[in-house]
């Protein structure tokens, strides 16, 4: 059974044996804040040569079929950039850390790395992160589903107001025209400031919707200044 505490101070520990590289001691983050649960999120990144798209599609297809059979796996998405239909995305949502490592030592996570490696124009750049907020999968119900990634460089020590925010906004998405779901992640490598933010709504008109809100543009004007890197959202389309 999943022990917050014991989590929690897991997620501490590395800072009480290295202060890492570069990172001042007043730029330390606080904790993740509660309520942070067992879930690991994965993202994984590639991009082909226009020929080898093909390619890429039937490798994706062949790792989501075994990844959904694969025990504790909730979400297994393969995507395809909107524009750019040879940047790949593959989202994945794993109940606990468990799940996660037996899947990375799965032949199906070594199939898919060896075969991006084999097409791809660089590296299987594959990201593991913590929940910060997750709320319910809704399914899609039409073929104009857009899939939104944002991924966005925290400065460390501004973690805490960070986190509130971007709780906010994501509660906020959910209850939007034609939101399926909003989920925010924090990576698990220290000091946690690489953060992640998935989400997906009905339609391109819903999704532009949520990018004019007033609580979207207010999300983005109050984070600008604890930012280390632009504020670059990315769409896809789910591969069938």
């Amino acid at each position: 059974m999943w022990n917050k505490r014991r989590f929690c101070s897991a997620l501490l520990l590395p800072f009480l044996l290295v202060l890492p590289a570069g990172l001042r001691a007043d730029d330390m983050p606080a904790p993740p804040p509660a309520p942070i649960g067992p879930a690991i999120l994965v993202l994984t990144s590639f991009d082909v040569p226009p020929a080898k798209i093909s390619r890429a599609v039937a490798l994706l297809k062949a790792y989501r079929a075994a990844a959904t059979r694969t025990a504790g796996n909730r979400t297994a998405l393969i995507l395809q950039q909107i524009d750019w239909r040879n940047r790949f995305l593959v989202y994945e949502s794993w109940k606990d850390n468990a799940a996660y490592e037996a899947n990375q030592r799965s032949a199906a996570a070594t199939r898919l790395c060896a075969g991006v490696l084999a097409i791809a124009n660089g590296n299987c750049d594959r990201r593991s992160y913590y929940q910060v907020a997750l709320g319910p999968h809704r399914l899609p119900q039409g073929p104009g589903t857009v899939y939104m990634m944002l991924h966005l460089d925290v400065f460390p020590s501004k973690l805490h107001p960070f986190f509130t925010s971007a709780t906010r906004v994501a509660e906020m998405a959910r209850k939007g025209r034609g939101n399926l779901f909003y989920d925010v992640a924090s990576g698990v490598a220290v000091p946690w400031n690489y953060m992640a933010f998935v989400g997906a709504w009905r339609d391109r008109k819903a999704f532009e919707e949520y990018e004019t809100s007033d609580y979207a543009r207010q999300f983005r004007t109050s984070v600008q200044d604890v930012l280390g890197s632009p504020f670059d959202d990315r769409l896809y389309t789910a591969i069938k």
